[in-house]
């Protein structure tokens, strides 16, 4: 209980009260002791300059004598305050004196609760109309001018009588100047109306306002206008304000036009005829030499409002049209004071904004959130600047500072300015509308937070010292649309107002304030929704009230209105119901079992990889029903193996000899466990994957109860949630496969030499099976294995040669059943080897083409035959059979070596060129293409029949050289300069010390080669350990090249010469910040794919300064 701080509080507080308790007990001793106390009240108040309030309610339901012994306190109570004054005091609420609970002291004359009490009363809090003026227009509805439209001065023009709020004010220059605050944009533009008469030369002659609606453009154009029409009405509302003196011309011209309802006009025509001028003469836009012409002696101000708006609905005729009109209108207000030009845009459109910004006019934009608080200050009451006002606005401040220190509050140094600036409002209730609101695009800003604020003190200025997001009256369908139409907020609201407020009971203190504050803070800034606790106090809590009954009715609150929620210590109205304790005592309970969590996570894992119709599932302890899965997917290519454990290189082993074709299995599991003492890794010991996994059975099993259709909603909506979260938990477990080196017995002393072990970009079979054909196999692999092994398969068919492949794990996985085939199909037309078909003869190569794959499996492989081309056939190229390049150290030169194909003419004469360059050039290997190969071609290197050469001419440490062999030979249709082979060869940096905080990769040719490599040596624990942090990852592109470079670094010279154009380039990608290895590994995969490119990379780790 909270001290008052005088000696009343000796009498009134429970804990230190010895006759309380009695007097509760012995209703005949209470009168004694009630007389007893008021003696020394009167005093210990007297002393301490204290007024006294007795107050008691619902006498009904006392006791008859408990009725009698209050009146006569009462009695000697009023003639005891009769003959003093009410002073002020410093004093704390005191509690109740019967046993209906704590009380707490307020203004209120009466409280719904039957009790006595006898309180100190603080300064009385009087509501803030006795001080505040109110506008007559913010009392009616009607008559609120919260819109400025410059159409009404049109109307008068014509002699029409405008309708709507406020017209009479907007036409009367007075009546708009008694309303009008001086803010900072309005201000500055009168200020430069009047430069522009006394010194024209020292400001632009364009002014342009620029903000969202209702920010106040409007209102500023017709200041301007009133002001120029009326220039002794604006010297009076200057003086009034101790601005300094505004001079304005004495006889200007002022054309002022909203165009709004003006679709077909075009911009020009109110300034001829406004000069007397026939608008029909003018064919095409009036430019600037006929504006000029146009001007007379007289200045001419042209303001013009909602050009934006009307620009957008013209053609784009009349677009172009009229933007040249802005153009030279606004060049010539900046040559000539004769003419001087004001408008506004919303800026949502480049035009006619960016037109008239060409000649830098004077801009206001509307950037102060406290001046539109004043401007509604201001709007809504006569006196809020008055010196009664702000003493009052400092003695109500001061008493809520005392309320808050003593709830214990905290971080109030700056709240005291705030709320003084602020009164009648609460601090953090007109930012919000003023600020957050419109941020978010609501309320149309200034226009809407004083339509907003007006049906607010409607409805408080009889009854409130201070008003706050406790006031709303939530029964005012104006307000409760306004909040509705918040983005987001119409379900969150009805639901809030309707079964959430009628469940929780009408007795419940402060039910109202808490629904009224809670229902703001939810709905008005969705980018953080909700109010904490110390929050809604500042929002609730009045001088006198009790902090912890508020809290008490919060908790209630909370247990009581189903959409209430508490997240991140935010009370929040959401639109859904809270879900959790519901679910959570589902998932705990033993109706959700084992087998069925099991269950749950599988249905997660299937489904977050997808490609059921390749994949088999290794559950723990279950190899015999993987092998009945494989043996159901023998007709797929490849199987794959998705396990729900991680692996040993033995399980790995035996789980892929489970299949005779074994290289087609790929197995797939959770990220690899580089400590081989840790226990295996299970999906089904994962507690994270196991809480969520029986949320998701909990909630199956009470939409299977049939509930109401709004929970079924709920529950729907946490199964999809927890579902989600349980697969994207899942797709986190994995992953890694596998790609085998060689192949062994079961019981094989197998380790991970045998294999290696690739991340996986994505978890998503599709995703995978992408990934494998493009970095780990492919039809040119099988090829190019053939090519190697062709003879070990010598007067064997093509089917024996592909079950090698399907069953033999280190060689490329034929994902497709028709790669060897294909593959043997090249190889005769590059006459590596021959095929022998069913009656015994060799076939000749355009048989061999004519062939389908199955035919082609059914022949038998032989050495190559010597078979001539057709004449007036299109020829085979030919190439070199191997080429290879390597830098030698000791030699500091580049050796190169190749091998010419067989001879079947035994006339050819086979010569090599060598061409090397420090970029990529667009050529295609198998291909002729014209080149040079004279000697002083600066490209060449080499140019003999010999079988090998070397190159150490200008080489840098450092670069990557692209050396281009070419077969040149007679064809038949001439010279052909076949590319056999392009080969990248790094020349190494000088050798220097190695660094333990730098782990540096050799130069690759793709970026996942890269990866792997750095995985490799993330993942071995020799160079980075799993607490250590990379600081900067680097890596170098080099030879980038491709049509698309063209197109993006050199548009304009790719369009003019196409695929003439070769360009090439070397990038390199710095990231700086604190990675693990994974965040490293994961930086790597995002960087972009160069085809034909070569990647090198640097990782600086941060220098450990533990010591360790």
């Amino acid at each position: 209980m909270k001290k008052c701080g005088h000696p009343v509080d000796h009498y009134l507080c429970t804990p230190t009260g010895h006759e309380l308790p009695e007097m509760l007990t012995h209703w005949q001793h209470l009168e004694t002791l009630l007389d007893k106390l008021l003696t020394q009240l009167e005093a210990d108040v007297s002393a301490h300059e204290c007024d006294l309030t007795i107050r008691s309610s619902s006498r009904d339901t006392w006791p008859a004598d408990m009725a009698e012994l209050g009146s006569t306190f009462q009695a000697r109570h009023t003639r005891w305050s009769s003959n003093r004054s009410t002073s002020s005091c410093d004093s704390s609420p005191s509690p109740d004196l019967t046993t209906s609970g704590p009380i707490w002291a307020t203004s209120s004359p009466s409280n719904p609760t039957p009790r006595c009490a006898i309180v100190p009363h603080p300064m009385s809090l009087l509501p803030f109309s006795n001080t505040l003026e109110i506008r007559d227009e913010v009392l009616d509805p009607r008559g609120l001018l919260d819109m400025v439209d410059l159409a009404a001065l049109d109307l008068k023009s014509r002699g029409l009588v405008g309708k709507g709020a406020g017209s009479e004010v907007m036409r009367d220059p007075a009546a708009f100047f008694s309303i009008t605050y001086p803010t900072a944009e309005i201000v500055g533009t009168l200020r430069t109306l009047s430069q522009r008469w006394t010194s024209p030369e020292s400001v632009p002659g364009t002014i342009l306002l620029a903000g969202k609606y209702g920010l106040g453009k409007s209102h500023v154009l017709l200041a301007a206008h009133h002001a120029l029409t009326a220039p002794n009405v604006v010297s009076e509302w200057a003086q009034r304000w101790n601005l300094e003196p505004i001079e304005l011309p004495p006889d200007p011209i002022v054309l002022t036009r909203s165009f709004i309802q003006r679709s077909k006009e075009p911009l020009w025509k109110m300034l001829l005829v406004g000069l007397g001028q026939d608008p029909q003469s003018v064919t095409d836009f009036l430019d600037g030499e006929s504006i000029e012409a146009v001007l007379g002696d007289r200045p001419v101000f042209l303001i013009m409002d909602e050009v934006e708006r009307w620009y957008d609905s013209q053609a784009a005729r009349a677009q172009s049209r009229n933007r040249n009109f802005l153009q030279a209108l606004t060049e010539v207000s900046m040559r000539t004071p004769r003419l001087t030009f004001l408008t506004s845009v919303l800026g949502e459109k480049p035009e006619p904004a960016e037109t008239i910004r060409r000649v830098r006019p004077l801009e206001l934009s509307f950037r102060s959130a406290e001046d539109r608080q004043r401007v509604v200050l201001f709007r809504l009451f006569k006196n809020r600047d008055s010196e009664q006002a702000k003493q009052v606005a400092a003695e109500v401040t001061d008493q809520y500072m005392a309320c808050y220190t003593k709830a214990g509050l905290e971080d109030l140094d700056s709240l005291r300015a705030r709320m003084i600036e602020c009164w009648p409002f609460a601090p953090e209730f007109l930012d919000i509308l003023s600020k957050k609101i419109p941020n978010v695009g609501g309320f149309q800003n200034t226009r809407g937070t004083l339509r907003f604020l007006a049906h607010v003190v409607r409805h408080t200025h009889e009854s409130r010292p201070l008003v706050s997001s406790q006031d709303l009256p939530l029964r005012d369908q104006t307000i409760v649309q306004a909040l509705s139409n918040l983005a987001g907020a119409d379900e969150v609201v009805r639901r809030a107002l309707g079964d959430n407020y009628d469940v929780v009971p009408d007795n419940l203190a402060h039910k109202d304030e808490l629904f009224s504050a809670l229902l703001f803070y939810s709905v008005a800034d969705p980018t953080r929704p909700g109010a904490t606790l110390e929050e809604l106090l500042l929002a609730t809590l009045d001088p006198g009230e009790n902090p912890i009954q508020i809290r008490d009715s919060l908790a209630q609150l909370k247990l009581r209105a189903f959409n209430l929620h508490e997240r991140d210590h935010r009370y929040v109205f959401l639109a859904i119901e809270n879900p959790h304790a519901r679910v959570t005592a589902m998932a705990s309970s033993d109706r959700v079992t084992p087998d069925a969590v099991n269950e749950s996570i599988l249905d997660a894992l299937s489904s977050a990889w997808g490609l059921a119709e390749q994949t088999a599932i290794l559950k723990p302890m279950n190899e015999d029903a993987l092998r009945g899965e494989l043996r159901g997917l023998r007709r797929q290519r490849p199987r794959i193996v998705l396990s729900t454990v991680a692996l040993s290189s033995k399980d790995r082993l035996r789980i892929q000899n489970l299949e005779d074709q074994r290289n087609l299995v790929l197995i797939v599991e959770p990220s690899v466990r580089t400590d081989t003492n840790a226990e295996n890794y299970s999906l089904f010991s994962d507690e994270d994957l196991l809480h969520r996994a029986r949320r998701v059975v909990a909630c199956k099993l009470l939409l299977e109860g049939r509930p109401a259709s709004e929970s079924a909603v709920v529950y729907r909506k946490v199964l999809d949630d927890d579902s989600n979260r349980l697969r994207r938990l899942v797709t986190e477990r994995y992953g890694t496969t596998t790609i085998w080196e060689k192949a062994g017995a079961t019981d094989s002393q197998v380790d991970s030499s045998w294999y290696e072990l690739h991340a996986l970009e994505s978890f998503s079979g599709a995703a995978f099976l992408e990934m494998v054909a493009r970095d780990l196999t492919g039809k040119p692999d099988i090829v190019h294995e053939i090519r190697k092994r062709w003879e070990s398969y010598r007067q064997r068919s093509v089917a024996a040669l592909s079950d090698a492949f399907d069953s033999t794990p280190g060689l490329p996985i034929p994902l497709d059943a028709s790669w060897v085939p294909q593959a043997a199909r090249q190889l005769v037309g590059e006459g590596v080897l021959s095929l022998v078909g069913a009656d015994g003869s060799t076939l000749p190569r355009r048989a061999v083409e004519k062939l389908s794959d199955e035919q082609v499996r059914e022949c038998t492989i032989t050495d190559p035959q010597g078979i001539e081309p057709e004449p007036g056939k299109e020829e085979l190229l030919l190439v070199h059979t191997h080429v290879q390049a390597s830098y030698d150290g000791s030699t500091h030169a580049v050796m190169l070596s190749w091998s010419y194909p067989e001879d079947r003419s035994g006339a050819a004469d086979f010569r090599t060129v060598v061409q090397r360059y420090t970029t990529v050039r667009n050529w295609v290997c198998g291909e002729h293409h014209p080149i040079d190969t004279d000697d002083t071609y600066e490209a060449n290197r080499h140019y003999s029949a010999e079988l090998d050469a070397q190159d150490s001419t200008g080489l840098q440490p450092g670069q990557t050289y692209y050396y281009y062999v070419f077969l040149i030979y007679e064809g038949l249709n001439g010279q052909r300069s076949v590319l056999s082979q392009r080969c990248d060869v790094s020349i190494p940096q000088a050798k220097k010390a190695e660094r333990a905080d730098i782990i540096e990769t050799g130069t690759q040719s793709s970026k996942n080669r890269l990866v792997i490599e750095i995985e490799k040596k993330l993942m071995s624990g020799e160079h980075m350990r799993s607490e250590h942090r990379v600081r900067k990852i680097e890596v170098i592109v080099r030879a980038v090249s491709g049509p698309e470079l063209g197109e993006k670094l050199a548009e304009k010279l790719h369009l003019k010469v196409g695929d003439a154009l070769s360009l090439a380039a070397d990038l390199t990608f710095s990231v700086r910040g604190e990675y693990n290895r994974q965040e490293v590994l994961a930086v790597l995969r995002a960087l972009p794919d160069f085809a034909g490119a070569n990647y090198t990379a640097s990782l600086y780790l941060r220098q450990d300064t533990s010591g360790n």
